[in-house]
């Protein structure tokens, strides 16, 4: 397509030409080629709301905020919620996933990791557990913050 074909992208920007009356075709062709005449009223730019909306967007992209979505047992979805509204106000990760520690120390520190040897396992066998329980204890020994999370969920 040349540049004087391009199509355009919003309804007012369309140039006002003569129609070629060649290429136009009747409403019986319309019809035989399986279309049908409806009547329609399209927004052809975005509304105010809409365009605030971007806007706030790409401000919070800039700043480095993300959305998350994040499945968590019932009991717990409150747990996460109050995670997430203190990391968004500014807290440190520490003093959110630890607040007892960081009342207690002025300065918050990183959290000692559990080495993988101290970390507590299950009575049962490793071939007695799930594929989800496996995969649950493989993250809790981590030293990410989703371990990290695990670990205050389970009481640990």
């Amino acid at each position: 397509m040349s540049e004087r074909d391009e199509l355009p992208t919003h309804l007012e920007n369309v140039p006002e030409r003569p129609i070629d009356p060649e290429r136009v075709l009747s409403d019986d062709e319309l019809r035989s080629g399986g279309l049908e005449p409806v009547r329609a009223y399209v927004r052809t730019k975005a509304g105010k709301a809409a365009q605030r909306q971007q806007r706030y967007r790409e401000k919070l992209e800039t700043a480095g905020v993300k959305q998350t979505n994040v499945q968590v047992p019932e009991q717990h979805q409150e747990t996460i919620r109050e995670v997430a509204r203190r990391l968004r106000d500014g807290e440190p990760l520490d003093g959110v996933i630890a607040p007892e520690k960081a009342a207690e120390e002025p300065q918050a520190r990183p959290a000692p990791s559990i080495p993988p040897s101290d970390t507590s396992t299950p009575s049962k066998s490793p071939d007695a557990l799930s594929e989800a329980d496996r995969r649950l204890l493989t993250v809790a020994k981590g030293r990410g913050v989703r371990s990290r999370l695990i670990r205050l969920l389970a009481g640990l």
